[in-house]
Order: C-alpha cells, then sequence, then structure tokens
C-alpha cells in the first residue's frame, strides 16, 4: 500500500499513527485493510492447503504471535524485531519474513 499513494492515503496510514509499535498496533488497521491484509493471508494457507483443523489452530496462533511480537516494542532472543523500523522510516522492513524486502531492496536496517 506504500507504492499507491491514494491507498496509503486513505487505508494504510490509519495504521501508522502508531510510530512506535505495540502489540495492538497490528490490528489498529482500516476495515478493508484488516480484512485483506491481517484476515485473508492467515486463513488462506489452510485454506488452499486443506488443512487439518489442528493444523490450521496452529498455523493461526504461529500467525497472530508472530504479527504482535513484530509490532510489539519488545527484544525478543536479544534482537527487535525489524519491522519496528518500518514504523520509523515507512520505505523500509514491509513484510513479515522479509524475503520480498530481502529481493526487493528494502531491507535496510538503521544502525
Amino acid at each position: 500500500m506504500h507504492s499507491w499513494p491514494s491507498l496509503y492515503q486513505h487505508v494504510h496510514k490509519i495504521h501508522h499513527r502508531f510510530q512506535a509499535p505495540t502489540a495492538m498496533t497490528c490490528v489498529y488497521a482500516h476495515p478493508l485493510e484488516f480484512l485483506v491484509g491481517n484476515l485473508l493471508p492467515i486463513y488462506l494457507g489452510p485454506i488452499i492447503t486443506n488443512a487439518h483443523p489442528l493444523t490450521s489452530y496452529f498455523w493461526f496462533a504461529a500467525a497472530i504471535i508472530g504479527t504482535c511480537k513484530g509490532h510489539s516494542g519488545y527484544r525478543i532472543f536479544g534482537c527487535a524485531d525489524p519491522h519496528e523500523e518500518h514504523h520509523f522510516y515507512y520505505k523500509y522492513i514491509y513484510g513479515g519474513m522479509y524475503v520480498l524486502d530481502f529481493l526487493i531492496g528494502t531491507m535496510k536496517v538503521s544502525s
């Protein structure tokens, strides 16, 4: 959404009202972004793979914990989550797994 100014201005900017992330920041979003950016990605994996319900529950829990960790502001295992940098600089560290950030050159983390 950062690449599309009108979507950023009217939808994603709500999420960026928090410059210092907290766990609640991950769900503080425009309703459209919440559905498309938060719920849909979590549910698509188990739906596409026709996962067993127990596997799905594990997947949902891992996704929610990972998202909250990325916005928590706490150091876990000795380092802060790189996504926290995104809430300060907006042009870096977009993803949760950071593969796309690495591939498109947005993996910059401040020193």
